[in-house]
């Protein structure tokens, strides 16, 4: 038996459990690999694909499944495999031409399946800050609505998710507009300040952690930490969630609690509050 038996912790990666420089402190390595030593559960729960987790293998490996694609894909590492899929079955066509039509600040879109990319364009002649012109590397360049039909023709994967980037200025009213429109289909979450995501509807970081917690019936307390809009659900949804200091005021109001900022090795921090509680 193990003191932290039964918890079950996910963090958001960015700006969350990695510093400003995105890397794993030593001292939040540390704490992680003492929790699991001791019986705890400790996974990530990120926007990014599943492998994602490969560029932190010498900090810590994750002892239970991944909360993929911002909670539309649950993965089980050990084994390579996909364990819950949240796809996105119909009206992709009609919301990216709608964001093309309504949406100008949007200038480039990604459609996602489980593992990768399968369509990428941006608005034909858009002129972006500098340090976005990466973004538009292997891209296709689109003018009309037409052209983004086209371009949906040749999605051959399950899609789990999409992503807009567009200018920081109009990232919460774009989404909030589209969680209007599109209400039925879609939930639209805020990921970062340029970067708004459409999901599968229902799906989310929060309500996959609770569908992990169906396969794990030895978990009695799911905690959630993070740092933005993508992370709002596990706040909503886990016993207990952790916000960051560093995440808007937005953000945090939705938290049960604040903690330090990534750049003060959080993680380590809540992990040292949860064992002096249980003392």
């Amino acid at each position: 038996m193990g003191k932290f038996d039964g918890f079950l912790i996910c963090t958001d990666c960015d700006g969350t459990l990695t510093d400003s420089n995105r890397k794993i402190s030593e001292r939040n390595a540390k704490a992680i690999k003492y929790f699991q030593e001791n019986g705890g559960l400790f996974t990530i729960a990120s926007g990014r694909y599943p492998n994602y987790i490969d560029e932190f293998c010498a900090d810590f490996v994750p002892n239970s499944y991944i909360v993929a694609c911002n909670g539309a894909v649950l993965y089980d590492a050990k084994k390579d495999e996909i364990v819950i899929s949240h796809r996105i079955e119909k009206g992709i066509e009609d919301l990216l031409c709608y964001v093309f039509e309504n949406q100008p600040s949007v200038f480039s879109v990604s459609v996602c399946s489980e593992r990768d990319e399968v369509l990428h364009f941006y608005r034909k002649n858009y002129k972006v800050p500098k340090q976005w012109e990466f973004i538009f590397d292997g891209a296709v360049p689109v003018e009309s609505e037409k052209d983004i039909r086209e371009l949906c023709k040749k999605i051959d994967k399950p899609v789990v998710k999409i992503v807009f980037c567009q200018d920081e200025a109009h990232t919460l009213s774009n989404c909030s507009k589209l969680n209007e429109v599109f209400a039925d289909d879609f939930d639209f979450i805020v990921a970062w300040n340029e970067g708004m995501e459409a999901l599968p509807k229902g799906a989310g970081k929060g309500q996959m952690i609770m569908e992990m917690k169906k396969l794990l019936p030895e978990v009695h307390t799911a905690i959630g930490i993070g740092d933005y809009g993508n992370d709002i659900s596990m706040f909503r949804f886990c016993d207990r969630g952790y916000a960051v200091s560093n995440a808007p005021d937005w953000v945090k109001k939705e938290a049960h609690y604040i903690t330090v900022s990534n750049d003060e090795d959080a993680v380590a921090v809540i992990l040292e509050q949860i064992e002096k509680d249980l003392l």
